[in-house]
């Protein structure tokens, strides 16, 4: 976890690369859950192309991270979820995120 400005930098940088490494068809977003914990997520009509897209920008993310001198750890792979499970991912979000604005 970096709390240094230039570190803070760096993970914007690496998560707008990231992004922008998608399509207009599928588009990537970063969402920040708590740091140093963030999520990419997209809607596509396909999930394959959707999961490749999703690998692509994390490989651009590792790579701007690493470029900078930091590391990226990921815990889950590019998966498909139900409508609960995104309705679950958005209940620990916002937990994340009550939880994070307790603390500053």
């Amino acid at each position: 976890m970096c709390y240094s400005e230039a570190g803070i930098d760096a993970i914007k940088r690496a998560l707008r690369a990231g992004e922008a490494a998608g399509t207009e068809a599928v588009q990537i977003k970063a969402k920040l859950v708590a740091p140093p914990l963030y999520i990419l997520g997209t809607n596509a009509m396909d999930k394959y192309v959707a999961a490749k897209w999703l690998e692509l920008a994390i490989k651009t993310i590792q790579s701007t991270i690493e470029g900078a001198g930091g590391n990226l750890i990921v815990r889950m792979r590019p998966k498909t979820m139900s409508e609960t499970e995104e309705q679950n991912l958005a209940q620990l979000m916002a937990k994340a995120n009550a939880e994070n604005q307790e603390v500053y």
